[in-house]
């Protein structure tokens, strides 16, 4: 009897860089993983730094 098949998942965490946002960070992942047959479940923000730009977390199942 075969078992189903359990999806991988895999977590990124996005931190707002010196001259690019986490949300453009963001973005520009979502693209390379909906290339490479992943799918997006869930996108949150994770806190904020000390200058206030917010870091996000995004998790992607295949």
């Amino acid at each position: 009897m075969s078992q189903p098949a359990t999806p991988r998942q895999e977590v990124k965490s996005y931190r707002p860089g010196m001259f690019r946002s986490s949300y453009r960070k963001y973005e520009r992942d979502l693209k390379r993983h909906a290339t490479q047959g992943w799918r997006l479940v869930s996108c949150t923000g994770a806190g904020r730094d000390i200058f206030l730009r917010v870091w996000l977390t995004a998790t992607y199942e295949r």
